[in-house]
């Protein structure tokens, strides 16, 4: 029945429930002259109901909104187009500011800062196996309220025994250092559920039982 959805790999049907912000997703254009424009979709396949009591509805859409700051270490040329690494010798604040050269007897440390992910940023991969919704993967949901919030997610209403992955490659150097946060309470709920974390190929290491790391 239509209240009702299943998805490949189910063995039953479940019912739908009322729509909320995690169920659909924002969509931004190019940046064009420092703005750019924002819409929502759902998450398709759509799994929930929006006629359903308490569900959220889609946002309106939104004409020429700033574009988002660039992260500290990189700027964007103009104003316009994707937001670039800083050069070597180079460094910023982030927030708009152009790239300057580092003064004399100073140095920039390389380092990759990701605090707000209204989109899956360059340079992550991801993918599900077995049982997926229509997310494919992990990603950054942003509430109407906020336009973006400062984690990702592995989707929703995915088949028992989905393999839902997050992959981010970047080289370093001699010394380097990794550090992320991972909020593990909803995803260790099932029986052979896990949140495992590989570095470097070593063995994989299960955060469940740990809330976070």
């Amino acid at each position: 029945p239509p209240t009702h959805f299943a998805l490949p790999g189910f063995t039953a049907c479940r019912a739908r429930a009322a729509c909320q912000a995690s169920h659909f997703a924002p969509l931004f254009s190019s940046c064009v002259g420092g703005t750019r424009d924002k819409a929502y979709e759902w998450v398709e396949p759509k799994t929930c109901n929006e006629t359903s009591a308490g569900a959220v509805l889609l946002p309106p859409s939104e004409n020429a909104i700033p574009c988002e700051w660039c992260l500290p270490g990189s700027a964007r040329d103009g104003g316009d187009g994707k937001c670039s690494v800083c050069g070597e010798g180079g460094y910023s604040g982030g927030h708009g500011v152009a790239c300057t050269s580092c003064p004399r007897g100073n140095h920039a440390v390389r380092a990759v800062f990701f605090p707000v992910m209204a989109a899956l940023p360059p340079g992550f991969s991801t993918g599900c196996e077995g049982g997926c919704s229509g997310s494919g993967g992990w990603r950054a949901v942003a509430p109407p309220s906020a336009g973006g919030r400062d984690s990702l997610d592995p989707g929703s209403d995915h088949a028992d025994g989905a393999d839902v992955w997050l992959q981010y490659r970047v080289e370093v150097g001699a010394f380097a250092a990794v550090s992320f946060r991972v909020e593990a309470s909803d995803t260790c709920g099932g029986d052979g559920a896990g949140l495992w974390v590989t570095i470097d190929d070593e063995e994989p290491t299960n955060l469940c039982g740990t809330r976070s790391r």
